[in-house]
């Protein structure tokens, strides 16, 4: 097995932290999220993408959120007016926007709404581009999401991560009290079998997985104290994922790189 430790103060791939100097080789990112149920997971990483210097960014948001939302060339409301969430009736939208993008960011907050369902999982069927899932993103199409796309990233809690490996009918069982190294053999199996790229959360360290490569990385000391910049809230908020799907866009080093960088 293929399994590293990365140290906080000493990061395997330091060259993948910094942003191209031109910012027209930043990238350009498209989010996507929000519903009648919340918004603030989306606008969180929105402002993240620019302040970690994002190329461009532009978010598709359900056409329900215009009336509710300040007006912003970045934001595109699609889809039904009288739907809760993002409709099939977006699709031509979101069609245009993932053309112009370079990499896609599903943040979630899209509540449990059939239709955004329906058009998630044909969007996922479709899509040829680095994207990146998280958060309800992840719960909302867990049966339908392409573990056989080498562009697709899942960032899971430990639990989305179990529910994975179940829906996938993978044999291994894990818990929170399944020891690291056994952890790290599974996502080790589980991307040999599946090309898609895993990041998750246990025993508390940050775990990424792709193509067989493990790399864990600890999050607090033998005190308990936090080892990085980052508390649950924001883990989940989004912030590392924004930051993961950026770094893969400017650095030339395997998509594990970029990942494995994302929570430093």
């Amino acid at each position: 097995m293929n399994f590293t430790i990365q140290e906080v103060d000493q990061p395997l791939f330091p060259d993948t932290l910094l942003p191209p100097e031109r910012r027209d080789l930043r990238g350009k990112i498209l989010i996507i999220g929000g519903s009648s149920a919340g918004f603030a997971g989306v606008n969180y990483a929105y402002t993240k993408a620019l302040a970690l210097g994002a190329g461009e960014v532009k978010v598709l948001l359900p056409k329900y959120l215009e009336k509710l939302l300040p007006q912003s060339p970045d934001f595109v409301f699609a889809g039904d007016p009288k739907a809760l969430g993002l409709s099939t009736a977006a699709q031509p939208d979101l069609q245009s926007l993932t053309n112009w993008a370079d990499g896609i960011l599903l943040i979630g907050d899209f509540g449990k709404n059939s239709q955004t369902q329906q058009l998630l999982s044909h969007f996922l069927s479709q899509n040829q581009k680095p994207l990146l899932a998280t958060r309800d993103a992840i719960d909302l199409t867990l049966s339908d999401l392409p573990l056989e796309d080498k562009n697709l990233c899942l960032f899971l809690t430990f639990p989305q991560l179990q529910k994975l490996l179940k829906t996938a009918l993978y044999p291994k069982i894990l818990t929170h009290s399944t020891p690291l190294p056994q952890i790290a053999d599974a996502l080790h199996k589980f991307t040999i079998t599946y090309p898609c790229r895993l990041a998750t959360f246990a025993n508390p360290n940050f775990l990424v997985a792709a193509s067989g490569q493990v790399i864990a990385t600890p999050l607090y000391d033998s005190q308990s104290i936090p080892l990085t910049k980052y508390n649950p809230l924001t883990l989940w908020a989004g912030e590392p994922a924004v930051k993961a799907l950026l770094l893969s866009l400017w650095s030339p080093k395997p998509p594990i790189a970029s990942i494995a960088e994302s929570i430093l």
